[in-house]
């Protein structure tokens, strides 16, 4: 006669479900300490931003400094975009400089705080000043012009597109 070998005690249907329990509360503690501390941890962490020339000239020599980098472009025409990767996950100062087609020379200090994983959106636009010309015959005409000497930097935060 053969042997029978007795195969252990079988698993109930209680320890089976204290199983899965264990194993869910493990994945739900997993996303909550990654959601709570895994940004800050992840090497590639970084904000995107949009740069969009807003006014009615092209920006000419373009250079946005950061800590730890720069984005130097030659030109933006108006309405143009440009996007641009910065590795840095904390609130800085860039300076962003150019110049008009006329030569005017602009600099502005931008405050960027990123927020999660929001694209950052930098719209520079123009400042609109009163001004006196006068006309061939000799008349003076109030006009509203652009400035020559400052911009509006307007900063925003988009969301992250979620294509479920």
């Amino acid at each position: 006669m053969g042997t029978v070998e007795n195969p252990g005690p079988k698993a109930g249907p209680r320890s089976r479900i204290a199983v899965l329990l264990v194993v869910f509360n493990v994945i739900l503690l997993g996303s909550l300490l990654y959601k709570t501390f895994g940004r800050a941890l992840t090497p590639s962490g970084g904000v995107s931003v949009s740069l969009t020339n807003g006014l009615l000239t092209p920006m000419v020599d373009l250079r946005l400094e950061y800590p730890g980098g720069k984005l130097e472009l030659p030109r933006i025409n108006p309405g143009e975009r440009v996007g641009h990767s910065i590795a840095n996950v904390k609130g800085f100062d860039a300076i962003l400089t150019f110049k008009d087609e006329a030569g005017h020379a602009f600099r502005e200090t931008i405050s960027v705080q990123p927020l999660d994983e929001f694209l950052i959106l930098i719209e520079v636009l123009p400042v609109l000043e009163e001004s006196t010309l006068t006309t061939a015959d000799g008349a003076e005409v109030e006009v509203i012009k652009a400035s020559t000497s400052k911009v509006r930097v307007i900063t925003a935060y988009q969301a992250p597109v979620s294509y479920n």
